[in-house]
């Protein structure tokens, strides 16, 4: 934490274990909650909380607040390159479908928070 030199610098096994352990938290237990202020991915569940979405083929996959693989443009989910279960694994999305159904609430909201170990596992 803070060393100016290198040889001082490693990875830290309690800390990667934590990280680890934030990711399988994420990938299994988190969803979208949807208020009227906006949503936000929690595993706390309070208004309306979307765990998991279905699409036309009856695949299933977790819900992520401004993100599906249904309506995700650009990457698409396609074999071969159909995005993982783990939610972790998912690339950003840069291009978003523009018929989204109403009853898309996660999809269709304004972000306002995410988990704290979802930017720090970009940052990794």
């Amino acid at each position: 934490m803070g060393a100016k030199y290198s040889p001082c610098m490693r990875r830290d096994l309690k800390i990667l274990e934590q990280i680890e352990e934030d990711r399988r938290i994420e990938s299994e237990e988190t969803g979208c909650c949807v208020s009227s202020e906006g949503c936000y991915q929690t595993s706390k569940q309070f208004s309306r909380f979307i765990k998991n979405t279905t699409d036309s083929k009856g695949i299933t996959n977790r819900a992520v607040c401004g993100q599906d693989p249904k309506y995700c443009r650009n990457p698409e989910s396609v074999a071969p390159n159909r995005w993982s279960k783990d939610i972790s694994k998912w690339p950003i999305c840069k291009e978003v479908s523009t018929r989204i159904p109403s009853s898309e609430a996660h999809m269709k909201c304004e972000i306002r928070g995410r988990p704290w170990f979802v930017f720090f596992l970009f940052a990794l």
